[in-house]
């Protein structure tokens, strides 16, 4: 099954193929953080009924832009503009691969962020089988548990005797 982070993983390397020389931060950016660079998260996440046997995830994924800013941490909006655009890139198709699946881009956006950064926000959605994500929200009850389950229901059963 897709997850967040493989979703992550997936858009951690393509902005690697694209700027091999920038770093990618998939999780907190460190406060004296390398640029170029990229901060890669998930923001959102949604599960709707799809049909009696599937669930649509719905994810939203951010890519945050870093360039590199001069003594008074003033960037080249012309520079940040250019590298939205490569990013958007990466969605164009209108579905990110991951692994075997091709995850749909629902919706796909950027905003100006601020002096220097800029951003990337894309909504993927796919359909997983209820038994599959059963597995990853609920896995399989361990040795004890099925004790203490045996344990209750020899109780019950003694019980009315």
């Amino acid at each position: 099954m897709v997850t967040q982070n493989d979703v992550v993983a997936a858009v951690s390397a393509a902005l690697t193929e694209r700027y091999p020389d920038s770093t990618v931060y998939t999780n907190l950016v460190p406060s004296k953080f390398q640029r170029p660079s990229f901060l890669v998260e998930t923001t959102d996440i949604a599960l709707t009924a799809s049909t009696v046997s599937t669930v649509t995830l719905q994810l939203t994924v951010r890519v945050v832009c870093f360039v590199a800013v001069d003594e008074y941490h003033n960037s080249q909006l012309e520079v940040l503009n250019v590298r939205q655009l490569k990013v958007l890139g990466i969605f164009a198709p209108l579905y990110l691969k991951v692994g075997d699946r091709a995850l749909k881009v629902q919706q796909l956006g950027g905003s100006p962020g601020g002096r220097d950064w800029i951003d990337v926000t894309a909504v993927l959605a796919w359909d997983v089988g209820i038994a599959e994500l059963a597995e990853i929200v609920e896995p399989p009850m361990g040795i004890m548990e099925e004790i203490n389950l045996n344990m209750e229901e020899y109780n019950h059963g003694n019980a009315e005797h």
